[in-house]
């Protein structure tokens, strides 16, 4: 199982025995972190589970590893606007991104709604909330408040990045190992063994990171040194959206992954 490819996967209705073997992994490995026990949904039938996939305009996502669930999220309309559920990443895959790719897929699921923020709600436990994995992962992707029974609710802002450019260096980096998503620079960031590679930026086109002796060399019309704060960033590079065609976009991408890859690993 080691090295094997993570894939998520959107569920239709036909997926509901995905779904209730996430649902019932998740609830027996973090008890704790749902408002619901295992003993609630153990002995559902096909019916229960999928009325819960039924729920109108929701967004059920599961990450696959060789077969077996190995995360899950949710995202549901209401009332209060849109909301991020039942997020749970396996033991076995934590820290390799899996949590960030959950997200991300049920933010931009939001971003295409229209929605301008995704609520989320974590389940806390008096005196344990920060242990809980599900807490943390929340805190580092959204702005966390203090709710009411039993809640975190924080606001995670809908991105303003190209969603479509988001996809595509994610299907390049599909097959890298160590590769992390995180909301970073007001876009969506593809971290490399916890080193920044290569962004979707919020400003538009694609924000890369290279090795600062290479950098000028490659400024041209369409690419630029990036400016944080008034200040140039050595070796950051701004790459404009008419120069990331399939072609061009690789070979950014190849160049920030390799770039993060020469870096020291960075651990959580």
């Amino acid at each position: 199982m080691i090295g094997a490819v993570v894939t998520l996967r959107v569920l239709a209705l036909d997926d509901w025995p995905l779904w209730r073997a996430a649902r019932l992994a998740a609830l027996t490995d973090s008890p704790d972190a749902f408002t619901v026990s295992l003993a609630d949904w153990h002995g559902g039938g096909e019916e229960q589970w999928l009325a819960r996939l039924a729920m109108p305009g929701a967004h059920n996502v599961v990450a696959v590893r060789d077969g077996e669930p190995v995360g899950l999220a949710r995202g549901v309309p209401g009332a209060d606007g849109y909301e991020l559920r039942s997020v749970w990443v396996a033991p076995v895959v934590r820290g390799l991104g899996v949590g960030g790719r959950l997200l991300a897929d049920v933010e931009e699921w939001a971003v295409r709604a229209g929605a301008p923020a995704l609520r989320h709600c974590a389940h806390r436990q008096p005196g344990r909330d920060h242990l809980l994995p599900a807490a943390r992962l929340h805190r580092a992707n959204g702005d966390r408040r203090s709710g009411r029974d039993g809640q975190a609710v924080g606001i995670i802002p809908a991105m303003a990045y190209d969603l479509e450019l988001a996809d595509r260096i994610r299907e390049l980096v599909a097959t890298e190992h160590g590769v992390d998503e995180k909301r970073m620079f007001g876009g969506l960031a593809f971290l490399v063994n916890g080193n920044m590679s290569v962004a979707a930026s919020g400003k538009g086109g694609l924000l890369v990171r290279v090795g600062p002796e290479d950098a000028g060399d490659l400024v041209d019309d369409h690419v630029r040194p990036a400016i944080m704060g008034g200040r140039e960033m050595r070796g950051w590079l701004r790459v404009d959206t008419t120069a990331v065609d399939d072609s061009r976009l690789r070979e950014w991408v190849d160049r920030g992954v390799s770039f993060a890859r020469s870096l020291p690993v960075k651990t959580r």
